[in-house]
């Protein structure tokens, strides 16, 4: 399991990932409209190719101190607009994190390496 977030309560410890915040931020992200989806990259492609299948690829997560850091690669959709769509990104990712996990989000980087017709 990916090193993550621990904290205690009265029944034991909760420990939350980086590859669960990874997923979490992932789902969140492909919610908004104009994103085609999550960008892979061409490695991660020809891994899944040859059944070497990465959980989460596209999603970089660095939980320091109790505070989350982000990067997110995106597909977006020809003619939207891109920085608003990476802002909207940006927000519902923040909200969701953090509601889900109740960690803070201190950085939320997104990267749009793809323009998808449709």
């Amino acid at each position: 399991m990916a090193k993550g977030d621990t904290t205690e309560n009265l029944h034991g410890k909760v420990k939350i990932s980086s590859d669960a915040i990874a997923s979490i931020a992932a789902i969140a992200a492909q919610k908004i409209p104009g994103v085609a989806g999550i960008n892979k990259g061409v490695l991660n492609v020809f891994r899944e190719a040859i059944g070497l299948k990465k959980e989460n690829a596209g999603v970089e997560v660095l939980i320091t101190d109790g505070e989350v850091y982000l990067n997110i690669l995106l597909n977006v959709k020809y003619g939207s607009d891109v920085p608003e769509t990476a802002l909207k990104v940006q927000e519902k990712v923040r909200e969701t994190v953090e509601n889900m996990t109740n960690l803070a989000v201190r950085e939320i980087n997104v990267s749009v390496r793809g323009i998808v017709n449709g």
